[in-house]
Formats: C-alpha cells, sequence, structure tokens
C-alpha cells in the first residue's frame, strides 16, 4: 500500500469515527431531553395525585360528619324532638 492509499484510509476512518460520534452524541442529548421531559410529567402527576387525596380525605371527613349529625338527628326525632320549622 502506497502512502497516498494509507493517507485517504485515515481519513476516511477518522471521517467515520466523528461522525459516528457526533450521532451517538446526539442521541445521548435527545435521551437525556425525553428523560427529564418524563420526570417532569411524573412530578406533576404525583402532584395531581396528591391534591385529589387530599381530597378525597376532606371529603370523607364531610361524609362522615354529615352521617354523625343525620343519625343524632335520627336519635333526637325518635325521643320527639324536631325543629321548629318543622310544626
Amino acid at each position: 500500500m502506497d502512502e497516498q492509499k494509507k493517507k485517504r484510509l485515515f481519513s476516511a476512518g477518522i471521517v467515520v469515527g466523528v461522525l459516528l460520534f457526533a450521532m451517538l452524541l446526539t442521541f445521548m442529548v435527545y435521551q437525556m431531553i425525553v428523560i427529564k421531559v418524563t420526570q417532569n410529567r411524573i412530578n406533576e402527576l404525583n402532584e395531581q395525585i396528591r391534591a385529589l387525596e387530599e381530597e378525597r380525605d376532606r371529603t370523607q371527613d364531610d361524609i362522615d360528619l354529615w352521617l354523625k349529625n343525620w343519625k343524632i338527628e335520627e336519635v333526637a326525632m325518635e325521643k320527639g324532638w324536631y325543629y321548629p320549622e318543622d310544626k
């Protein structure tokens, strides 16, 4: 192999290496962006879950209070108590 052919092969190898490196680097940056977007979406969903769980707990407290008041009113009516506006 003469010197000029070696130089061309070496240059072609370098070009292929640089192109491969650029493609891999681009792929890595893309994957990092996708991971970040996915993490942000997960954080948003976790925040929504937390808010819905708090709302569920408040609603359950309201239901428990309503049931307790209803039971008290039922027992009071059995004993003859009534509201003045019920007459």
